[in-house]
């Protein structure tokens, strides 16, 4: 069943990929915190399940404080949570569940590339195509803190909407040994995603942010798919 889960979250990122739309595609994402959701409301309905031991695991990141933004909201909903570990800056660990931390990373990739994606059309209809180096990726920077705070801000929504239908949606959607596990860490280097900051174009931030935003349910899309 746990392989059953995961296979079908891959399928749902697949699906969305595949159709090139960034709205589905972020879309997806929401559907696939469902789909893990359903999972295991469905298991403590059927048997007295043991969460699985939490567990770390290791990930370099490629430079960019926003992409360490992005890890950090994945995980939190996605039933993990995530460290800094060393001094660049470019360590981070995951803790959960195996089976979680597998997904959390597909999702991760998943939404980075769709970042990327609409940053770089953003890019090329608003800048020349030599613009200094400097200034692209403090847009990027601009355009990604949007992008990640609009879909946290729909991550919080479905978990409110999916909460009133059933309360246990709220319980699933996190796991309690990790969080008594983050607790007892005596964590220096745990990062926590900036609420205020300047912005070299306060339109790109927007634009990321509507992405994130503006997402319809994709529940019928991807079951036809699966």
């Amino acid at each position: 069943m746990k392989e059953k889960i995961i296979e079908k979250v891959k399928k749902a990122l697949a699906l969305a990929n595949n159709n090139k739309n960034p709205n589905e595609a972020q879309a997806a994402m929401l559907m696939a915190q469902k789909m893990m959701a359903k999972y295991h409301i469905e298991m403590q309905e059927v048997e007295e399940i043991e969460e699985a031991e939490v567990q770390e695991n290791e990930v370099n990141v490629k430079k960019g404080s926003w992409r360490k933004s992005l890890m950090k909201v994945i995980c939190n909903n996605y039933r993990c949570d995530c460290f800094l570990r060393g001094t660049t800056g470019k360590r981070i660990i995951i803790v959960g569940a195996k089976e979680d931390i597998e997904i959390a990373k597909t999702i991760y990739e998943f939404a980075e590339n769709q970042l990327l994606d609409g940053f770089n059309s953003y890019f090329k209809n608003n800048y020349e195509e030599y613009t200094e180096i400097q200034i692209k990726n403090a847009v990027r920077k601009d355009y990604a803190d949007g992008f990640i705070r609009g879909l946290n801000e729909k991550f919080a929504k479905q978990k409110e909407e999916e909460t009133k239908k059933n309360e246990q949606y709220a319980l699933v959607v996190t796991n309690k040994k990790v969080e008594k596990y983050m607790e007892k860490l005596n964590i220096t280097g745990h990062y926590r995603p900036r609420e205020n900051s300047s912005f070299t174009d306060p339109y790109a931030f927007v634009s990321g942010r509507d992405k994130g935003l503006n997402m319809r349910d994709l529940h019928s899309y991807i079951e036809e798919g699966n």
